[in-house]
């Protein structure tokens, strides 16, 4: 066996060892566990702190829950005035929304390549998936990465991405990155989060899903990936995120017996939440059920990426 071979070999059969579960079935999987589960579902509220809080205090609830809300983080004019383009943005998308539904537009190939969608298109360079019925995201919506429907000026000389810039990054949030990943970080991934009224409930899943086809080592990394959401209108425990407390430190097999919390709060408060932990978006389906949206805002590692994506639009 020649030497370039022999020290392959060893690499080869490691990669061979970890890599025994398929992401699509780890991330079905969570919906086999944890809605036809028969353990008791425990509730208790998903802890909400205000600002200007010592910094130990809410690193020490994240590394305990795996989330935290923070109150009034951002100047509820600055959510108002995001919300009002964005607005206007989705009246603008509401045919391709339609279509999707119907599933007469899109990628269904995206649909069959990924569990977590439904179909697919691009509109002036914002990519449109479909997530559940009723539910989509929308990205991306920042200067960087958003293409042209982000970036024209509405009628009240605004746009989108113009707006988004002061809403990704609040102090509190950067004091709370820079403790809590040991290393150089970066903005990841920038878009919202729209929920129809009467939109069914979203998949359970972790936001790293499945990365080396081995859930234990996934978790003993050290946390490079945190999700910020920012409510566009006051969000409810019927319809917001509900989360597995704890659960970011437990393999899929332990996770049933975790505490769930859902989200809630008003425009200006802020949530921010562990990749790790399991979690989904709950149904939209109040007899008042009003439109729900939500920026979400994703920081990583600077060695992680999720990929881009082609803008195919015309």
């Amino acid at each position: 066996m020649l030497a370039d071979e022999l020290q392959g070999a060893p690499l080869k059969r490691a990669r061979q060892d970890i890599q025994q579960l398929d992401p699509n079935e780890y991330a079905k999987n969570w919906s086999n566990l944890l809605d036809t589960s028969s353990h008791g579902h425990a509730v208790r509220s998903i802890t909400r702190l205000p600002l200007d809080r010592p910094i130990e205090e809410y690193l020490e609830v994240l590394r305990a829950d795996g989330c935290l809300i923070i109150q009034n983080a951002i100047t509820k004019d600055k959510v108002v005035a995001f919300k009002r383009d964005h607005d206007r943005i989705l009246q603008f998308l509401k045919p391709t929304m339609e279509q999707l539904e119907r599933g007469e537009e899109g990628n269904s190939q995206e649909a069959t390549d990924n569990f977590f969608y439904q179909g697919a298109a691009s509109v002036r360079g914002l990519r449109v998936q479909r997530m559940a019925r009723g539910r989509f995201q929308l990205k991306s919506v920042d200067h960087r990465d958003g293409g042209a429907l982000v970036k024209e000026k509405s009628a009240e000389n605004t746009c989108l991405a113009d707006l988004t810039n002061d809403l990704i990054l609040p102090e509190i949030v950067k004091q709370i990155l820079e403790h809590a990943m040991p290393m150089s970080w970066r903005m990841n991934t920038c878009g919202t989060l729209p929920a129809l009224p009467g939109a069914e409930a979203g998949s359970w899943h972790r936001d790293i899903n499945l990365m080396f086809g081995d859930e234990a080592l996934d978790l003993s990394l050290p946390d490079f990936y945190f999700n910020l959401l920012v409510p566009l209108e006051p969000v409810s425990p019927e319809s917001g995120t509900e989360m597995l407390l704890g659960s970011h430190k437990l393999l899929q097999k332990e996770v049933a017996h975790c505490p769930r919390g859902v989200v809630h709060g008003e425009p200006g408060d802020v949530f921010i939440f562990n990749g790790k932990i399991v979690h989904r978006g709950r149904p939209n389906q109040a007899q008042t059920a009003t439109m729900r949206s939500l920026l979400f805002v994703v920081f990583s590692a600077r060695w992680f990426e999720q990929g881009r994506e082609k803008d195919d639009s015309d």
